[in-house]
């Protein structure tokens, strides 16, 4: 029996192509559309975030701020902050002053090479801090956060910290490699003269070249700044790291860093392969701070977004204040919080604009996609068209967790239907299509 077209089918066509349309190009070969940036925001603001913004090549293509927050925002970007020092290791690389990441850190933090009070620490490579895998106990009461007990962590690290594992054989998430290589640092720069602290040499090397102004930076008792986590800044001010590390060390014709050794620090020859130095990676069978953090077995990519694009680069915080750059795409997206949230899953954020990233050839072809809803967001009705009715059997509405809120049969000789969502708390939820020929999923907030 041969089936007719309906209008509102060729209608949700146009408005489907327009939504493409409407999308930030990459360089002729990829880009999201605005409603899938402006889900991907919904979704941080639902989970308490206060700011998203995406940049394409050199440009902000996408800027929104939640719960009444503005350009002004600064956020403690806390672990975050350490996305910062990867580039200050190339820097000491380029400048001569590691001879290469496999370098012994006793060379420089010289008690160490005092094997009686401090055995073993002699192995400890500066590939092993930036791979957090040196074995230093993290010993977080003394070290960590604000109010760290120790008064000048720095010191404390160097002459106090147990090894608890051999060096570079156990990924470890914790502050003590990080400071370590503070010590590190401020040692390779008196040694060569330079009078400024590890921040001090990150702002003039680093911050001051690309205008990034930081807004506080917290420092312990004793003046040191803090090296993992000490980091207040606005998103436009931390768009531009995000920038600099797209473009390989490069900031408007200037090289301030090799472009060579950037890439070396994105490579993850750690224990743990979705860590690289100091960056995190999305390697399929890497993980986050702990085991757990995966993607499920058999992913094609890692645990920030399990399906594919394998070369995204992470630098994460506490609060899921995140900054994910995603080289193929030319893009980095930031996400800020105010708040510590817990709920926010890096994996359904990005899954919001990686999805549905189209490819120009695609653009022109609707046929690799088999239906389409409007509007979204929604309030009261969804509209769902299906270019093939006859594929699919049963529609249904699931929560963020999975949990089956709606079920309906699909008329196999209508292309659109209708479905009610007023009764349904704002959020956002999955419309899970399934028939003969498989399941296609798609995300939708209802406002």
């Amino acid at each position: 029996m041969k089936k007719t077209v309906s209008i509102s089918y060729l209608v949700g066509l146009f408005l489907f192509a327009a939504a493409f349309c409407a999308g930030a190009r990459v360089n002729g070969q990829a880009y999201f559309t605005q409603g899938q940036m402006e889900q991907a925001a919904a979704y941080s603001a639902q989970m308490g975030g206060a700011a998203v913004m995406i940049l394409q090549n050199d440009s902000i293509v996408f800027e929104d701020y939640h719960e009444g927050y503005d350009a002004s925002v600064v956020t403690h970007i806390r672990s975050a902050t350490k996305g910062f020092w990867a580039l200050t290791a190339g820097i000491c690389m380029e400048k001569g002053w590691i001879s290469d990441y496999n370098e012994r850190v006793a060379l420089t933090i010289r008690e160490w090479l005092d094997t009686d009070r401090h055995p073993n620490k002699n192995l400890i490579t500066v590939n092993d801090l930036l791979t957090l895998s040196s074995g230093l106990s993290q010993d977080v009461d003394n070290i960590q956060g604000e109010n760290a007990a120790a008064a000048d962590i720095y010191q404390y690290v160097a002459d106090s910290l147990r090894l608890v594992s051999a060096p570079g054989n156990r990924f470890q998430y914790g502050p003590s490699h990080y400071y370590a290589f503070g010590v590190f640092l401020e040692r390779k720069l008196e040694e060569n003269g330079i009078r400024q602290n590890p921040l001090e040499f990150l702002d003039s090397m680093i911050f001051q070249p690309i205008g990034l102004e930081y807004d506080d930076w917290v420092h312990d008792q004793s003046g040191n700044p803090h090296i993992p986590n000490g980091c207040y800044l606005s998103p436009r001010n931390w768009m531009k790291f995000g920038k600099l590390m797209l473009q390989k060390g490069n900031w408007e014709g200037e090289q301030l860093v090799d472009s060579a050794l950037v890439q070396e620090l994105l490579v993850a020859d750690g224990p743990n392969p979705g860590h690289g130095k100091f960056l995190w990676q999305n390697n399929i069978d890497g993980y986050g701070a702990y085991t757990q953090f995966s993607a499920p077995p058999g992913s094609s990519g890692g645990f920030m977004y399990h399906d594919g694009y394998t070369e995204i680069i992470g630098a994460l915080g506490a609060g899921k204040n995140r900054m994910y750059i995603i080289p193929s795409l030319h893009t980095v997206v930031l996400r800020q919080s105010v708040e510590d949230t817990g709920n926010f899953d890096d994996h359904t954020f990005l899954s919001f604009l990686l999805d549905k990233t189209v490819t120009a050839t695609e653009e022109n072809s609707l046929e690799y996609r088999r239906s389409l809803i409007y509007p979204n967001p929604a309030t009261d009705f969804l509209s769902i068209e299906v270019l093939r009715p006859e594929d699919f059997e049963i529609l249904e509405v699931l929560n963020v967790t999975g949990h089956s809120l709606l079920q309906k049969k699909i008329d196999s000789f209508n292309s659109r239907q209708t479905i009610n969502i007023s009764y349904l708390p704002n959020g956002v939820y999955f419309l899970r299509l399934s028939g003969p020929l498989g399941t296609e999923s798609k995300k939708f907030i209802k406002r």
